[in-house]
C-alpha cells in the first residue's frame, strides 16, 4: 500500500530529524511557514502551511494526503518519490517473502492427491520460465516505440478574464500532435494545481484564488512541452484570511480605516473566523507590474505590527514578503522572546532562528515594527528602527519585483509602505 500511515509517519520523523528543530509537538505556525519555503525551494512544490499542520496532526483532518503531497515530502528527504521511500523502508527492515511451510509427515496419503518430487517441480519451473521469456519477447516486438514529439508542435497561451481575485484564466492550446492522452495544464510550480485536458480540446479554464506571479505549464506525460508566465494582479490592495481551497476575502472599505490597512478580531469574527485554538493567517497583498523593478537593487520602508497576542498568538508572528518573478524575499518579525522560532528567506537562501541570532527582528508587542530593506547588487541590508540587524547576499536570480505582501498570525495592520528603485525613484507609496 503506497499511502501507508506507518511509512508517512517515518517520513515525517525523518524530516524532523534532518531539520533539527526539536520535537514537532512544540512547533509554531512560523516553523511550518519556514518548512513550506524549504520544501518549495528544494522540490518546486508549494505545500501550504495548513496542509503541513494537518500532516503533523495540528489540525484534525480525516482525508488522506494527495500523492503529490507525499512525493514532495519524500523528495525533500532525498527520494525520487514516496513509493521509492516506501520501498526503502521495506528493504531496511528486511521484509522478505515467507517460505511455504514444509508438509509434516502424515500417517497416510490422501487418495487422489498427487505428490510431486523436487526434480518434477524444478522441471516445471524451467518450462514456466521459458514460456514467460517467449511471451515477453513477443509483447516487446509487437510494441511500437513511442515517437518523440517536438514541443514546438504545441501552442499554449492564457488570458485572465478579469482583474483581481478570484480570477478565472482561459487557456488556449493545440495538443493535437500529442503521442499520448496523458495531457495536463498546471497552474504553476505546484503539482497539486494540475488538471487533465483532452487531445481534441483547444480551450480550458482554471480559477486562481491567490494573486502572484505564476509559470503555467502544458504537460505531456511528465514532460513540460510549453510554459509561459502569468501575472495575477490585485488591482490595489487585497485582504484575505488563508483557507483551503478558497480563502476568505474582505472588502477595501472594511480594511482601510483610521489611516491604517488592517484586520481586527471583530472583522474576522464577522466572517465566522475563530482565532482560537488554531490561529488564522491574515494576508495583505499588492501585486502588479511595476515596469521592470529589479530585485537585485531596490529599497523599501514600512511600518507594521501584529495586533493579536491572546492564547497561542503570544509570539505575534508577522512577515513581510517581497514577491518576485522567480522567488521571494521573506523577512519575519516576532516578540523578542520568540526570535528562535522565526526564519529569513532570501531568494533561495535560508537563515533559521534556531541556528543564527535573529533577535534583532524581535519587537515588543506594544510597538510598531519599523523596517528598512535595501538591496544593492543582491546584497541585502535590513534595518529595524535604524539599527542594522541583517546583512546577507543571495545568488539566485529572483527576477523583477511584482508585489509586496504582509502575513500575520491572527490580526495585524500596516501604517505605511514606500518602495523605491535603485535610483530612489518612488515606485509605490501608500499612507492609507
Amino acid at each position: 500500500m503506497l499511502n501507508n500511515p506507518s511509512s508517512l509517519k517515518k517520513c515525517l520523523a525523518l524530516i524532523e530529524e534532518n531539520l533539527g528543530w526539536g520535537d514537532s509537538r512544540h512547533w509554531k505556525n512560523n516553523d511550518f511557514e519556514l518548512l513550506s519555503e524549504k520544501i518549495f525551494s528544494k522540490t518546486g512544490v508549494n505545500l501550504s502551511t495548513s496542509t503541513l499542520r494537518r500532516l503533523w496532526g495540528k489540525v484534525k483532518y480525516e482525508s488522506e494526503p494527495q500523492i503529490t503531497t507525499l512525493n514532495a515530502l519524500a523528495k525533500f528527504v532525498g527520494f525520487d518519490s514516496f513509493r521509492a521511500f516506501n520501498d526503502s523502508i521495506h528493504e531496511e527492515v528486511g521484509i522478505e517473502t515467507p517460505e511455504p511451510e514444509k508438509p509434516q509427515d502424515a500417517p497416510f496419503q490422501k487418495k487422489g492427491v498427487l505428490k510431486w518430487s523436487s526434480k518434477q517441480i524444478s522441471a516445471l519451473l524451467v518450462v514456466a520460465a521459458l514460456i514467460t521469456v517467449v511471451l515477453v519477447g513477443w509483447d516487446f516486438l509487437d510494441k511500437k516505440p513511442e515517437q518523440a514529439v517536438d514541443p514546438a508542435a504545441f501552442t499554449f497561451s492564457s488570458q485572465p478574464v478579469t482583474s483581481g481575485v478570484p480570477n478565472s484564466v482561459v487557456f488556449e492550446f493545440d495538443v493535437s500532435s500529442a503521442s499520448t492522452d496523458s495531457l495536463f495544464i498546471q497552474q504553476s510550480w505546484d503539482t497539486s494545481k494540475r488538471f487533465k485536458i483532452d487531445k481534441n480540446q483547444d480551450q480550458a479554464t482554471s480559477v486562481y484564488y491567490y494573486p502572484g506571479y505564476f509559470r503555467a505549464k502544458l504537460i505531456m506525460g511528465e514532460e513540460v512541452m510549453q510554459e509561459h508566465d502569468l501575472l495575477i494582479a490585485t488591482g490595489g490592495w487585497l485582504s484575505l484570511v488563508e483557507k483551503d481551497p478558497v480563502p476568505i476575502y474582505f472588502k477595501k472599505e472594511v480594511v482601510i480605516k483610521n489611516g491604517k490597512l488592517g484586520l481586527s478580531e471583530s472583522d474576522l469574527l464577522s466572517k465566522n473566523v475563530s482565532l482560537q485554538p488554531e490561529l488564522p493567517i491574515s494576508r495583505f497583498y499588492y501585486v502588479e507590474d511595476f515596469g521592470g523593478l529589479s530585485s537585485d537593487s531596490f529599497s523599501l520602508e514600512t511600518r507594521f505590527r501584529n495586533t493579536y497576542s491572546e492564547g497561542s498568538g503570544t509570539c505575534q508572528f508577522s512577515q513581510l514578503v517581497i514577491i518576485c518573478q522567480n522567488s521571494a524575499l521573506m523577512i519575519p518579525v516576532s516578540i523578542p522572546g520568540c526570535s528562535s522560532e522565526i526564519g529569513v528567506f532570501l531568494a533561495g537562501e535560508s537563515i533559521e532562528g534556531k541556528k543564527a541570532d535573529l533577535s534583532g527582528f524581535g519587537v515588543d508587542s506594544s510597538e510598531w515594527a519599523e523596517m528598512q530593506v535595501s538591496v544593492i547588487n543582491k546584497e541585502v541590508k535590513v534595518h529595524m528602527a535604524d539599527e542594522l540587524v541583517l546583512q546577507k547576499s543571495f545568488s539566485e536570480d529572483a527576477g523583477d519585483i511584482v508585489g509586496v505582501a504582509y502575513f500575520f498570525e491572527g490580526t495585524g495592520e500596516i501604517d505605511f509602505l514606500r518602495l523605491f528603485d535603485k535610483n530612489q525613484k518612488v515606485i509605490l507609496k501608500e499612507e492609507f
